[in-house]
């Protein structure tokens, strides 16, 4: 007599029926045969995952079967929750994501190779339709609903930075340090809170230092103007020249040139300032502060981003609004960023104040900036009054390591 020490099943065209279920009748033999000691094996062309409910149905846990998926390529053994073969997708790829999405780009895979034959870069449509892309899913349709039965980008782009966070801890050294200090800093620049008068703290504290450490040096610049002009005046008196051209020289070229050089130092503090900031990585956490803001003005957390170009330069920050996807946002960004106090109004800022208001110099510069960012906001919330309409696209954007900078370059390369 022939003795029977397992039985294997394949499961989508033997063991299933039509509405994808095991018969009663079938499930109590199968119970049965597992009771008399034999194992039970479950083969599918699905990933592991997609089998594990009929496995747990079928008991294959407590009598020790055995699941094969991919055809072959994953053999998972059942009471010992162990992997006996599987798939190594490392053997084939750079970038291997979870064991839950590699099964279901595999599964894709194989739905487009079945549909689109011609097609090339199988993996690279896989994602996308995992991403919902609207285009590629659009071009490349595949009827999975039980595969692609969410959006994945955010697990995806989440799992590249895990992926080059491995990279560079091991070819980096103190990295967790860095890290730590970062994830400290993140906590109060960040804060729900107090992040955005932190941010304004911090913009009065370098209109401060413009005007104190300027004012400071710029007093010396003039004594040091006065009595280069002095000289000269008296070089030009002692050779005999005549009195016009003297005057054109010393009160017109000397006086002239020199009343703007002596606001050079107020500049010079004030783009090192802004160099600071920026090299520090503060002001891309500006940008994640804003966020919650933009989205209350109907605006989305991206279009903080050429808002934020708009304190540097305002042309290429409008220019930069045309990456917005919505139409809509795009004309509010463009309508809202002029209002930004950029790098060439600045100095602008700083010599009406310091030429109008010698002693609320500080003050009236630091006042300009902020109305600047108040009509912003103002027409903003016009703006989106009239539209009522809520964007749906949302910031994703990369916090940088908070570094000590190293600003004078960026300093001296102002124009």
């Amino acid at each position: 007599m022939i003795e029977y020490k397992a039985v294997a099943m394949d499961l989508d065209d033997t063991l299933l029926t039509s509405d994808l279920q095991i018969s009663e009748e079938t499930k109590q033999t199968l119970l049965q045969c597992q009771k008399d000691g034999m194992h039970v094996i479950l083969a599918s062309g699905r990933p592991i995952y997609a089998i594990e409910k009929y496995a747990k149905e079928l008991e294959l846990e407590k009598y020790g079967g055995y699941i094969v998926g991919f055809n072959g390529a994953a053999v998972r053994d059942c009471k010992a929750k162990r992997m006996i073969m599987q798939r190594n997708h490392h053997a084939e790829y750079a970038m291997v994501y979870s064991d839950n999405i590699e099964d279901k780009i595999d599964l894709i895979i194989e739905e487009l190779k079945r549909k689109y034959p011609d097609l090339t870069n199988y993996r690279w449509h896989a994602i996308k339709l995992l991403e919902q892309d609207q285009e590629i899913t659009k071009r490349y349709s595949v009827n999975l609903p039980t595969v692609i039965d969410r959006n994945y980008e955010s697990d995806i782009i989440n799992e590249k930075y895990d992926f080059i966070q491995e990279i560079i801890k091991e070819v980096l050294v103190n990295k967790d340090r860095q890290d730590a200090l970062t994830e400290k800093a993140d906590r109060a620049l960040t804060h729900r809170v107090w992040g955005i008068p932190i941010f304004l703290g911090i913009m009065a504290v370098v209109f401060f230092l413009t005007f104190t450490i300027g004012d400071w040096i710029k007093g010396y610049l003039e004594v040091g103007i006065e009595s280069f002009s002095a000289l000269v005046s008296d070089m030009l008196v002692a050779t005999g020249v005549n009195e016009v051209l003297c005057s054109l020289i010393v009160d017109g070229i000397i006086a002239g040139v020199g009343g703007i050089l002596t606001f050079l130092p107020n500049i010079f503090i004030l783009f090192l300032a802004l160099a600071f900031l920026e090299d520090s990585g503060y002001m891309a956490r500006v940008a994640y502060v804003m966020e919650g803001i933009m989205s209350k003005l109907g605006l989305s957390g991206r279009a903080f981003i050429p808002m934020i170009l708009g304190f540097g330069c305002t042309v290429p920050a409008i220019m930069a609004s045309r990456t917005l996807e919505n139409k809509h946002d795009r004309f509010k960004v463009m309508l809202i960023t002029p209002f930004m106090s950029c790098s060439a109004r600045l100095p602008i800022y700083i010599l009406f104040a310091e030429m109008f208001f010698k002693e609320r110099a500080m003050i009236v510069a630091y006042s300009m900036y902020l109305i600047g960012l108040v009509v912003a906001i103002l027409v903003a919330a016009v703006i989106h009054l009239i539209d009522k309409r809520k964007s749906e696209n949302y910031l994703l954007i990369e916090l940088p390591e908070s570094l000590v900078p190293e600003p004078w370059q960026y300093t001296y390369g102002k124009k």
